[in-house]
């Protein structure tokens, strides 16, 4: 009995923790259900340890179908940002607040010493039969060219911190109307870091 006990504490304590995080990332948001759904997902991130929808929905238990809590979490991203892509330049999209907020709260975190690194990857989406920009990648695991999406990740890598500290992240496609190149988007990344650190750090 009191091993479920633990379990239920750590549980309440992570759910606390995470609508605490959840408020202060999503502070400016325009009302009060996109807020929720951003306290939902970064709960369901957390405890299913996936950013599968269908896993994040399972950790939720809602007292409805998994099919119906996967579809309104799938309908509530489409309209977190109205439809619009996640654009290179971060105009009029609510991620764009999410991120801005988010490097707010681990701005205290980063000084002169730390360490930017840039980590390009992918997101195969191989078997995929239609979504919106798919592209032809190639696989970073495989060397195989599937479906998918190319990323950018830059982590800061500190003194003080045991594990690196994610500061910026983009998915992007080659067949987005507003790309340009890879290149450009690494220029992106560097200018949002020069404008939320400013010279602090070094770039790897």
């Amino acid at each position: 009995m009191s091993s479920i006990n633990n379990f239920n504490t750590i549980i309440n304590n992570m759910k606390e923790k995470s609508i605490k995080f959840s408020k202060k990332i999503s502070k400016g948001i325009d009302n009060k259900k996109r807020r929720d759904f951003v306290s939902e997902m970064v709960y369901g991130l957390l405890a299913s340890s996936s950013c599968y929808l269908s896993n994040i929905a399972r950790s939720l238990k809602e007292e409805i179908t998994l099919k119906a809590t996967e579809k309104r979490l799938s309908r509530n991203l489409d309209e977190f940002n109205n439809g619009k892509e996640y654009t290179s330049t971060y105009e009029d999209v609510r991620n764009k607040i999410l991120l801005d907020n988010y490097v707010e709260e681990v701005r205290n975190k980063i000084d002169e010493n730390t360490v930017f690194c840039f980590d390009p990857g992918d997101i195969g989406k191989k078997y995929a039969e239609k979504l919106e920009n798919i592209d032809t990648i190639k696989d970073g695991s495989t060397g195989e060219y599937i479906q998918g999406y190319n990323t950018i990740e830059v982590v800061g890598l500190t003194k003080n911190e045991k594990q690196p500290i994610p500061v910026y992240t983009r998915v992007f496609s080659t067949k987005e109307e507003k790309f340009i190149s890879t290149s450009k988007e690494y220029i992106e990344a560097i200018k949002y870091l020069n404008k939320k650190f400013g010279k602090k750090g070094y770039m790897r």
